[in-house]
């Protein structure tokens, strides 16, 4: 992927509409405030990139830019950069003279750079603003004190030794002094602060402790700094001083050659590697370097063939000679490594070295040539693998291994007469090889009869960036073979695909020989033609130095033909390396020459040059003028090689050039040309690339089924050149094209064909692109599994290449799934990641696209500063860029973000902008992208027929795509939109078919619970809309089995396949007779839902043998937002209301204190409270009359099933209040459910749980353990006390104490029916802490792991217990979602437990012990678990002490209501 330079900056976006000033302000802002956030995170770095993005935003506050400027100062300090942070308080105190804070800042930066006069004049100015103040007046005092010690020459010399003395009395020992001072330089180093590492190793040396290991080490460190600050004397003088005092110290010695190596010192390197080897004879680095510097040495003293010059040098001292034959093999057998790992580029590194060494051993000189060959072949480097097979074979004539893969590269090469030779050659060394039978009759059958002795040659270049889509905009590229022809005059040129070694020597040669007979003009020649050669090999460097040289000499003999095409080739160069205004200077150059001289080659490649310059800098207007000349020159021509070639380019860069301006009639036409002159030259491979383009062509004008056709013909003629390179862009052109038509299956196919393409070829990099195709693919399908692994894969194969561009994109991809998902943090992490990478790479697209990610994961977490600033320097980029679709789905964003913002007249402009831009490039996904959008702000301003229209374009999009996710998405705003015009069927239907879209797209999650959680809470109002729908056409029984199906989706699932059940389908029958759902059950069951539309809860009521009953009550109290907050706020105050947060008797079983973020959530909630108090009810009283009052008339019997929604979770049902001040548990035993399926399973799976057998866990030893805060945690002597009562009343003796491990915990708990936990809960989740694991911890210090009972332990375990008591604080807590409560109750319930006891708050100690012992005493006694727990708590609530609602109203029974058998034994397991 090309990188475009940015052509505009902020300055120009000043005048430009899309950035207001109040705008531009809350930009400033938010990088003003992620940078305060960064700073105090420790994150320095991050901190100075966001202030700086703040102060590039140049908005006209100079408060706020004062503010930036002065806190990027801070950082710098903080950093010790005092010049960077005096540039910043100067700029600072320019904008706001009187900036108190960064003139104190000036003046302590000052006196750290000791500009002590300086630093008095930043004091002066300071306290004329405030006289008193301490830091100016410290500082001040300071700096005139240290002037006058300056000037004072800091006093005798023998009062210093006298201080000296005194302070070694009362200081450490010289040795842990140095130490200090040298751990004090690693830390340093580490951070990269190098001069800073380099003063701290300075003072451990200037100790000069006695201990010589030490002072070596801090000699060899500071050695170490100075390297990397690439100062080279004082490290190599570093290195001698540690090796004198350690002579066999392997990292200083390295440390030294490494450093000779770069100051050119050859000759000492190989002293230093000599005596590294003598200590580690294998060492690869020693033997690497040692061959680097024999080559330098030996070829100082060949340069330019100066043999005088060699005789009176002296020769490299060398104390043993050089192993040239042990070198050569250990390069080979590192080549062999590679090679096997799949590496082919390192692997042709190392052969490459060992070649290099010359060794005189001819037969391993052989094989590297021929191995060297094998990883050419499999990289599909032709024309490299048949030079070195030639110069393998040339040593050992009889190398069969290197004749066979000759045979088989000339095949590849098409060249079939030449591979019949060697054939030929082979059958005379073994006439029955079967092997090269065969390729000697493939190449007979294929040898052309007109063109036998055609050679074509193919180039490959391993890293060239992928093509993600089948859009081509690389321009196509003139042969060097076609380009050679007219550039140089020399008659015996070499092949260009001969090895590289002798293709340069041969040069060289004619070379020297010109420079001796004085022929200049050979010189030159020779000089432009090596420049071609290392262009074409990619060594741009060399090229630019021998263009240089032949222009000198061009120049010098005034041959104006030549020096044009030198500068034409050295633009050739400056394009490749992406610098397009240096290209556009030397082709505008040649093309001068060319038009003076009359020289019409030139002129027509100068023009393509040109073109290729200004489409790089995606001007492509100016590109197709100059393509168009370049084509008129070219028919102009006599030479029909240099015409036809010419001709092609022009045609194929015209037509791509077209088609990406959306052009494509034209682009078609140019297409069209270059395949006719594909045909007249009978050129296969240039024929299946215009078919390619005008594939592309056809994608573009949505007639996808057209270029599914020119994709087959490319690849027809593809497969039948054995091009595989060209058969995997074809592969993905199909499967584009395939997935634009909504063919999923073959989409799918032809990726997974191009990723075999890329695997038969050894090319990983390109099987990377094929990943990243996949997992876009499986994304859009709604398979967010499949589609994280294979950016996962395509993450891998990035890092594994370096390619950093790749593992952006592969951050990038991850992020858009996570977002997906739901799962926003994730998200936002892999964007950051994305971003950070484009930074540094200077990769504006990606940086383009990372920040447009960033700004949907902010805007779906409701941050609109964050989403506007982010989405507005996507838009910026994009412009900067030319990337028209970039800029169209950028204005799709910032419409998104208006219509949140509730400016609907931007938003709908916006949105508008985006369709045009996606309609006029063809672009489906952003078309219904800017439908959605513009629906959305249609609904908003009640506009729902308009709304409608749109919608429903977005749903053909999305058909046609096979996009399921914008399917989803659309069905549900045309439901909604329905339903707000009362068209109550129509909504229904559409509501309906969204929610089977979108269970086909969790179905494909699996057995991800986290990822269900995530993307059933992104679904929540499709599944919302469809029940609410049904109720307001009174179709009660429907509308809950609606509900009732996106209830604990995850959860359900994870009981299943504890349970080992089928997935079952939901229908009304669910609910009836036939299928037990009311049998499971005599009580009356509760179901609530909360009706966020309607501000109210609905509630439905199931009693055995009764119809289904429906009621709603209206929250009227219009304290909060919506439905939620309401509850919620009512809840909280009603915990208030209990005293739940007063001072009890209570060991803190949390696992954390109480976070300060309550404290904040509690002031929100005074409003709530304040209205409930002038109303005069009691918050438990107002939610009795919210969920229970409006059906206590049709409740049967003394016990209620609950299945709660959303805040209710948290709802102490227990104590709900009636109007006659009797709480609800007087009345009815209550026990809640997750969903009612979870209730049916759960009550018709009595044979799967264990019967017998007891876990008791009390107070485990956590003396080793710290909360988050870094406070040791508490013993519990009441959870210890709680555990021994229960096990006398079990007959089980507890886990307590150091016995209470992680591991036996969950050794012990899978078999057993009981299991009673004791013991800190993490308020959050009500995870659990136990005690460490003794053997399997990894350090001394206990990791959480090593003793965290968390909910992914608990879900990996089988569980078969009946009840699981969690006497724990907050364990009844989690996070809400729309599957209910996220928590350790529902891992416990999930992994098999049939019920589950928690509490929803802290505990208090004496009373927890009352009502355990009362529980378990009713429990043995045969009563059902809810009974027991009915009866606790009115144990509890009838005692003096714990009458208080607070102590027995905490509990709360999950799930099924379960018996123990009080005859039966009770044992541990």
């Amino acid at each position: 992927m090309s990188h475009h330079p940015v052509k505009k900056t902020m300055e120009d976006n000043e005048t430009d509409n899309d950035f207001e000033e109040d705008t531009l302000r809350v930009i400033a802002e938010t990088s003003k405030n992620a940078g305060n956030d960064a700073f105090y995170k420790g994150d320095f770095v991050k901190a100075i990139n966001l202030y700086t993005e703040g102060i590039e935003v140049k908005c006209k506050d100079e408060d706020l830019n004062a503010k930036l400027h002065n806190n990027r100062a801070s950082v710098h300090y903080h950093l010790e950069n005092y010049h960077d942070c005096l540039s910043d308080v100067k700029a600072a105190t320019a904008l706001q003279p009187s900036y108190l804070k960064a003139i104190i800042r000036g003046a302590q930066t000052c006196l750290k750079l000791k500009q002590l006069e300086e630093a008095i004049i930043w004091c002066d100015k300071g306290i004329t603003i405030d006289k008193d103040n301490k830091d100016l007046l410290e500082i001040r005092t300071c700096s005139v004190i240290e002037s006058e010690k300056i000037l004072t020459q800091e006093g005798d010399e023998a009062a210093k030794e006298e201080s000296d003395s005194r302070t070694n009395q009362t200081s450490l020992d010289c040795t842990t002094l140095a130490e200090t001072h040298k751990n004090a330089g690693n830390e340093a180093f580490s951070k990269h602060d190098f001069v800073r590492a380099i003063n701290f190793y300075t003072e451990g040396i200037e100790v000069k402790c006695k201990d010589e290991d030490l002072n070596a080490k801090l000699y060899n460190n500071r050695a170490s700094a100075h390297y990397h600050l690439e100062n080279y004397h004082d490290c190599l003088s570093d290195v001698e001083a540690a090796t004198a005092l350690q002579p066999s110290y392997l990292k200083a010695i390295i440390r030294g050659e490494n450093t000779c190596l770069k100051l050119k010192k050859f000759e000492e390197a190989i002293i230093w590697c000599d005596k590294g080897l003598d200590i580690d004879k294998n060492n690869q680095d020693l033997l690497e370097i040692k061959t680097c510097s024999f080559i330098e040495c030996e070829h100082i003293l060949t340069q330019e063939g100066d043999k005088p010059a060699k005789e009176e040098s002296n020769p490299p001292t060398n104390p043993r000679p050089l192993d040239r034959t042990s070198i050569a093999e250990t390069h080979k057998n590192a080549g062999n490594d590679a090679f096997l790992k799949g590496d082919f580029v390192k692997a042709i590194n190392s052969y490459t070295e060992g070649i290099e060494v010359k060794c005189k051993d001819e037969d391993l000189n052989a094989k590297l040539y021929n191995n060297r060959a094998s990883a050419y072949y499999h990289l599909g480097n032709y024309p490299d693998c048949l030079s070195d097979v030639k110069a393998a074979t040339a040593l050992q004539p009889s190398y069969l291994k290197a004749i066979i893969r000759g045979a088989n590269t000339c095949l590849k090469l098409k060249q079939f007469e030449e591979a019949i030779i060697w054939c030929d050659k082979g059958l005379a060394i073994d006439n029955v090889n079967k092997e090269l039978f065969e390729k000697r009759r493939i190449s007979q059958r294929d040898t052309p009869k007109s063109e036998a002795n055609i050679v074509k040659k193919t180039v490959f270049t391993p890293y060239q960036s992928s093509t993600k889509l089948p859009k081509e905009n690389q321009p196509v590229e003139i042969k060097d073979g076609e380009f050679a022809r007219v550039m140089s005059n020399i008659d015996d040129v070499p092949n260009l695909s001969g090895n590289v070694n002798d293709i340069v020597n041969f040069y060289r040669q004619k070379l020297s020989s010109a420079k001796h007979a004085g022929d200049k003009a050979s010189e030159g020649a020779v000089c432009s033609t090596l420049g071609l050669f290392f262009l074409s090999h990619g060594d741009y460097k060399k090229a630019i130095e021998y263009n240089d040289l032949a222009l000198d000499i061009f120049k010098e003999l005034g041959d104006k033909r030549q020096e044009g095409y030198v500068y034409h080739r050295r633009g050739d160069v400056f394009q490749k390396l992406g610098e397009f205004e240096k290209a556009m200077e030397y082709k505008n150059r040649a093309l001068s020459i060319a038009i003076d001289l009359g020289e019409k080659p030139l002129e027509g490649y100068a023009c393509y040059g040109l073109g290729n310059a200004f489409r790089g800098l995606c001007s492509y207007d100016k590109a197709i003028g100059f393509y168009k000349r370049c084509l008129s020159v070219a028919k102009g021509l006599s030479d029909k090689t240099i015409r036809w070639s010419l001709e092609s380019i022009a045609y194929s860069n015209l037509g791509h050039a077209f088609d990406f301006l959306g052009d494509y009639k034209r682009a078609e036409t140019y297409h069209r040309l270059h395949l006719s002159n594909a045909k007249e030259r009978r050129d296969k491979s240039r024929e299946a690339e215009a078919y390619r383009g005008l594939g592309n062509v056809f994608q573009g004008l949505g007639n996808f089924k057209k270029a599914q056709e020119y994709y087959s013909l490319s690849l027809s003629i593809a497969k039948d050149v054995r091009d595989k390179e060209a058969v995997g862009h074809s592969y993905a052109g199909l499967a584009y094209a395939s997935r634009s038509l909504g063919d999923t299956k073959n989409a799918l196919k032809y990726s997974n064909l191009r990723l075999t393409c890329a695997k038969e070829l050894g090319n990983k990099y390109r099987e990377g692109d094929a990943y990243c195709d996949l997992g876009q693919i499986y994304k859009s399908l709604g398979d967010f599994k499949k589609s994280i692994e294979y950016f996962e894969r395509y993450l891998e194969i990035a890092k594994d290449f370096g390619d950093l561009e790749g593992e952006g994109a592969a951050y990038g991809g991850l992020g858009i799934a996570f977002d997906s998902l739901g799962d926003f943090e994730k998200a936002v992490y892999y964007h950051k990641k994305h971003l950070d990478i484009a930074k540094n790479i200077g990769d504006k697209e990606g940086e383009a696209f990372a920040h447009g990610n960033l700004g949907n994961a902010y805007l779906s977490l409701s941050d609109l500063k964050n989403a506007l600033y982010y989405y507005l320097r996507r838009l910026s980029i994009a412009k900067d860029l030319g990337d028209k679709a970039g800029e169209g789905r950028a204005y799709g964003h910032l419409g998104r973000t208006y219509q949140h913002i509730g400016d609907y007249d931007k938003a709908m402009e916006y949105n508008d902008r985006c369709l045009r831009i996606a309609q006029e490039l063809g672009n489906k996904a952003d078309e219904g992208f800017a439908c959605s959008n513009l629906g959305i702000v249609s609904q908003s301003i009640g506009d729902y027929m308009k709304a409608i229209d749109w919608h429903k374009q977005q749903l053909r999009i999305g058909k046609e795509t096979g996009d399921k996710e914008m399917l989803g998405i659309a069905y549900y705003n045309i439901g909604h939109c329905f339903e707000m015009l009362k068209s109550l069927p129509e909504a229904f239907e559409n509501y309906q078919t969204g929610i089977k879209v979108l269970n086909e797209m969790r179905s494909l999650l699996q057995s991800e619970d986290q990822w269900k959680i995530g993307f059933r809470n992104e679904c929540n109002e499709a599944y919302t809309g469809l029940w609410r729908v049904l109720l307001k056409q009174e179709k009660l029984t429907e509308a809950l089995v609606a509900a009732e199906e996106g209830r604990a989706q995850s959860l359900v699932d994870l009981i299943k396949s504890q349970y080992g059940l089928k997935e079952c389908k939901y229908s009304g029958k669910f609910l009836g007779k036939e299928n037990g759902m009311l049998n499971s059950t005599s009580s009356s069951t509760i179901f609530l839902a909360v009706n966020v539309f309607e501000n109210q809860v609905d509630i439905w009521l199931l009693s055995k043998e009764k119809p289904v009953l429906h009621r709603k009550r209206k929250l009227d109290h219009h304290r909060a937002e919506n439905a939620n907050e309401t509850l919620r706020s009512l809840i909280q105050f009603s915990y208030e209301n209990m005293g739940v947060r007063a001072k009890v008797n209570c060991e803190n079983r949390s696992l954390d204190a109480v976070r300060k973020h309550c404290l904040v959530v509690e002031q929100s909630f005074k409003t709530c409270s304040q209205l409930i108090n002038q109303e005069g009810n009691l918050p438990l009283a107002t939610l009795y009359s919210y969920v229970i009052a409006p059906i206590l008339d049709l409740i049967d019997g003394d016990e209620i099933i609950i299945v709660p929604d959303g805040p209710l979770w948290l709802a102490p049902f227990a104590a709900l209040l009636n109007p006659s001040s009797k709480y609800l548990c007087e009345s009815f035993k209550v026990r809640i459910i997750p969903s009612l399926t979870s209730l049916k399973i759960l009550a018709h799976c009595p044979e799967y749980h264990s019967s017998s057998g007891a876990l008791i866990v009390g107070d485990p030893d956590v003396s080793e353990v710290t909360n988050s805060h870094g406070d040791q945690l508490e013993q519990l002597p009441f959870a210890r006390q709680e555990a021994q009562m229960i096990g006398q009343i079990l007959n089980t003796a507890p886990l307590t104490g150091k016995l209470a491990t992680k591991c036996e915990v969950l050794r012990q708990i899978s078999s057993v029916a009981v299991v009673h936990i004791a013991a800190h809960g993490r308020m959050e989740t009500g995870e659990i802490a136990l005690s460490p694991n003794p053997e399997s911890r990894k350090s001394q210090t206990p990791a959480e792991e090593d003793y965290m009972l968390t909910m992914k332990d608990v879900m990996r375990v089988k569980l078969r217990a009946k009840l699981v008591v969690l006497s724990c604080c907050h364990s009844g807590r989690g996070d809400i979602k729309a599957e209910g409560v996220v928590g350790i109750a529902r891992a416990f319930i999930g992994a098999g437990a049939r019920s589950v006891l928690v509490s929803l708050w802290a505990i208090d100690d004496e009373a927890t012990l009352e009502f355990m012992k009362s529980f378990y005493h009713n429990l043995v006694k045969g009563r059902s678990a809810s009974e027991s727990l009915n009866h606790a708590m009115k144990c509890l609530r009838e005692s003096e002490t714990f009458s208080d609602v607070k102590y027995w109203a905490p509990f709360t029974l999950i799930g099924d209501d379960v018996t123990l058998d009080k005859q039966e034994e009770i044992r541990v397991s």
